[in-house]
């Protein structure tokens, strides 16, 4: 990832720099639906990411990540098939993070 631009938080203006991050992510895709030869699939995963400057600006070096979103499988022929979708991806410096435990009865 190469993020630049400008972030507004409380009526102020932060500089976010230009920074280099590598992280590395799961992902679970469930295709639920086959129509016409596509199938249509929704998918989500998380991720950790570590970048060379705090981000954002007053972030952390290191954060979580979460993506999803959903798409089809375009088959073009019998070994090559198009993928097609759309994606949300959000970076986050780990707030509220939890860890917990649960027992059934």
């Amino acid at each position: 990832m190469y993020p630049h631009g400008f972030r507004f938080s409380d009526n102020q203006e932060f500089e976010v720099r230009k920074t280099f991050g590598i992280g590395m992510s799961g992902m679970i895709r469930y295709e639920f639906i086959k129509l016409y030869g596509h199938n249509l699939y929704a998918e989500m995963g998380p991720g950790i990411l570590m970048t060379s400057h705090k981000f954002p600006p007053l972030g952390t070096l290191l954060n979580f990540t979460q993506r999803y979103g959903f798409g089809t499988n375009i088959p073009l022929n019998k070994k090559v098939i198009l993928i097609f979708g759309v994606r949300h991806l959000h970076i986050s410096n780990g707030k509220g993070m939890y860890l917990g435990v649960k027992f059934k009865k």
